[in-house]
Formats: C-alpha cells, structure tokens, sequence
C-alpha cells in the first residue's frame, strides 16, 4: 500500500513539474560572435550569451543564427551552477507579412487626373512647335538655294528679289527664335507637371523604402537546471554553417629599389550565412574540418610463423630449393648438403 502511496506522489510531481515548465515562458538570450574560423567551403563560428538563470529548470533560447548550421556540430557548454540537460535545433522561416490596401483621398486621385490631362495636351503643344520650327527650316533652306537672284534680268529685278529676300530671311530668322523659345517653356512645364504627379503617385502608392526581406534563421533551444538561481551565467555555443568560402591573393610592395620585398597575403572572403559578420574576429584557415566524419576502416593483419627456404645441390653445381618433407628425407641419408645461399660460390672438386 504505501509502495502505491509512493508512486502516486511521484506521478503527479512529475506532472506537476511539466506543466510548471510548460506554462514558463522560454528565456531569449542576445548573443555575440566571439571568434570565427573560416576554412575552404565552410565556417566555425563561436557565439555567447549572458543570461539571468532562475532556479530549477528553464528553457534558453538563442536566435538569429545561420539557417545553414550543421547541426550535428553544434556544441553548448557554460560557465556557472547549472547542468546543460539538452539542446535542440529548429529553422524558424519568415511569416508573410499582410499588406493592406489603403484608400486613397479623392482630391489626390483629381490632383493625378488633372496632371496627366495637363501633360497629355501639353505634349500637342510641343510637337506643333516642333513642326512650326522644321517648316521654318525648309523654308530658309528653299529660299537660300531660289535662282530668282541670279536670273534677274534686269536691275529693278534684282533690286526687288534682294529686298525681298533680305525682309523674308529676317522673318522666318525672328519666327524660329519665338519657337526656340517656346520650346523651352514648354519643356520646362512638362518637367514641373512631371515632378508633381509623380509626388502624387508616390504619395497614392504609400512608397517606402525597401524593406529587406526576413531571411529564415537557425534557432537553439537549451534546457537547463540550476540549483540556485545564477545571474550573468555564460553559455558558448560553437558550430558549423556552410555558404562560406574564402580565396587568398597576394600583394607586391615595394618601397625603394634598394629595399627588400613586401609580399603581402590577403583573403577575400564570401559569405551568404545570413548572419552580420561586422567587426567579428576572423581567422583563416585552408583545413578541411568536414573531411573525417567517419572513422577510418583499419584492415586486418594475420601474422604467422616464418620458415626458412632450404636448398640442395644440384649436378651442374647450382641449389635449388626444397619440401619440408624432402628435407627430412635428407638429414637421415649422407647426400644431404647444408642450405647454401644463392650468392655463395661452391668450389665443384
């Protein structure tokens, strides 16, 4: 009976203690980076937090991290009173963000009507001003190459064609000078009917600055327990993200003839992790950390007894090699003959 007792209490402590962690909000820790090794293709990239950890069990949160994080390379230690239970990764992706159509005040709608009216009679304007100005033209160009001067015959002739030549140049001369001139003001008054609806246009379509699109992020969730309520406690959190790479380039510099040599190694680095890299610690490396994530297959070696090879002589003064058997044979007959190695010489007689 008291063994049901017992395990009744400790049901609904645990049950208690669940709902208790449920019910807690998660804590969000601000987090910095503190190192970052770049290597060929990837990045390890080494962050803190300070954070206020109550006593018992709390959740820690960290965001803002690279959605490209490997998650298996993801380590958490800290500094304080309190055990790391678990750690867990989550890729949070950005909400749609809801855009609502505003109304747009009637006299601005009379403004952009009244505008485009404007500009659309005033480009009729422009192109004939442009036509009075290029019948002038042809006009002049007609009157300069007439032969009435030339055929004149007599002097009252020339004397009437000159004249008349003379007052007409000067009128068509005056004529193109008002068109040039009202040319001018007609451009300089579709430029204002310009500027003023493309204000109200603007203003209609409520334009902002562009927005940067959220990107999505790598979120580290941390369960804890302290056994006493920790301030300023350290976490580290240290891992992989890919979408990084770096090039080295050097650099010649040469001050005097009589000088030496400056070679100067630089890197030029690429990184699209969607985390902001400002000011942070950068050390280059050409490692391949990815390269040995599995262990090594190590064959095997049986070793065995080594027996020496015997050799016996032959008719012709040379050895040859011999069975175990054979051997045997030999020791117990007087034919047999030491092993002899083959660079030996044997004297026949």
């Amino acid at each position: 009976m008291k063994k049901l007792i017992i395990t009744g209490f400790c049901t609904i402590y645990i049950l208690c203690l669940s709902a208790s962690l449920k019910a807690q909000k998660p804590l969000n820790a601000n987090s910095k980076i503190e190192k970052i090794t770049v290597f060929t293709n990837n990045a390890q990239i080494e962050r803190s937090a300070i954070v206020n950890l109550p006593l018992g069990m709390s959740e820690i949160t960290i965001s803002g991290l690279s959605q490209f994080m490997d998650a298996n390379t993801l380590r958490v230690s800290g500094k304080g009173s309190f055990v790391i239970m678990s750690q867990q990764v989550q890729i949070k992706y950005p909400e749609p963000e809801e855009t609502e159509e505003k109304e747009i005040p009637n006299h601005i709608l009379k403004g952009i009507k009244n505008l485009s009216d404007s500009l659309e009679l005033l480009a009729f304007d422009i192109h004939e001003n442009n036509a009075r100005k290029e019948a002038l033209v042809n006009e002049k160009n007609l009157l300069q190459s007439s032969t009435a001067i030339t055929k004149a015959d007599t002097i009252t002739e020339l004397r009437d064609a000159l004249v008349y030549y003379r007052l007409r140049l000067n009128d068509i001369n005056q004529e193109w000078i008002k068109a040039a001139k009202t040319e001018r003001l007609l451009l300089l008054q579709k430029k204002d009917l310009e500027v003023r609806l493309e204000k109200l246009q603007n203003y209609s379509k409520n334009n902002e600055p562009a927005k940067v699109e959220a990107q999505p992020e790598a979120i580290v969730s941390i369960m804890i327990n302290a056994d006493k309520a920790v301030a300023d406690a350290r976490i580290d959190v240290s891992y992989i993200a890919s979408g990084v790479s770096w090039t080295p380039f050097y650099e010649l510099r040469v001050d005097e003839i009589s000088k030496p040599v400056q070679l100067i190694l630089k890197a030029n680095l690429t990184q699209s992790t969607g985390e902001n890299w400002e000011k942070a610690k950068l050390t280059f490396s050409t490692g391949k950390p990815a390269a040995y994530k599995l262990l090594p297959v190590l064959p095997v070696w049986y070793l065995g007894y080594y027996e020496p090879q015997t050799y016996s002589m032959t008719a012709t003064g040379g050895a040859m090699p011999m069975a175990r058997a054979e051997v045997a044979q030999k020791e117990k007959s007087k034919d047999y003959y030491a092993p002899v190695p083959m660079d030996m010489e044997v004297d026949a007689n």
